[in-house]
């Protein structure tokens, strides 16, 4: 029983993280989707606090998330 919740936990943490990277990689793509479109001379400035408002998240939390990707 302790091994099968700590898989569930596990899991439910994995998910969180793909939720959050997810979210992020949304945010990301509505803020700069001039510059996707359009090209480079439409590229904003973009900074953590952006995100992290947009996602409701802790600036902190946002740089956690996209650290090695």
């Amino acid at each position: 029983r302790e091994k099968l919740r700590d898989a569930e936990n596990l899991l439910k943490a994995l998910d969180s993280r793909y939720s959050s990277l997810y979210r992020v990689g949304e945010a990301i793509l509505k803020y700069q989707k001039d510059f996707l479109e359009k090209g480079i001379k439409y590229l904003k400035p973009l900074t953590l606090r952006v995100i992290a408002e947009e996602i409701q998240l802790h600036e902190s939390t946002v740089s956690r998330i996209i650290s090695h990707k």
